[in-house]
């Protein structure tokens, strides 16, 4: 889904089978949208996910937008080492302590 940030209000959903991952129609559904509503995008807000050579090349020479995406490390050698709390739960980039609200069952 395409989301204005701005305007808080969807531009585009494409709904495709589970097997379908989000970069095989990151691209296409851009291209989709440049070509349907002929408007500007000046930012790309995106998760890690689409953190790929391919998207970060097709939004800064294409689509001309500034990047909003959050770096995906990949296993790199120079990670941060993450501390965990007292509880044994770890902290995120920001410090906080990340809580688990779910239901888990040991299979």
């Amino acid at each position: 889904m395409v989301i204005d940030a701005q305007a808080e209000l969807p531009v585009w959903n494409i709904t495709k089978p589970v097997n379908v991952h989000d970069l095989v129609i990151f691209i296409p559904l851009f291209d989709l949208i440049q070509k349907e509503f002929h408007f500007d995008i000046i930012a790309l807000l995106g998760d890690g996910i689409y953190d790929t050579s391919a998207i970060l090349k097709y939004v800064l020479n294409t689509l001309k937008a500034k990047l909003r995406i959050a770096r995906n490390p990949r296993n790199t050698q120079d990670q941060p080492e993450r501390k965990t709390s007292k509880s044994g739960n770890p902290f995120c980039d920001a410090s906080l302590e990340m809580l688990y609200r779910g239901t888990f069952y040991d299979k």
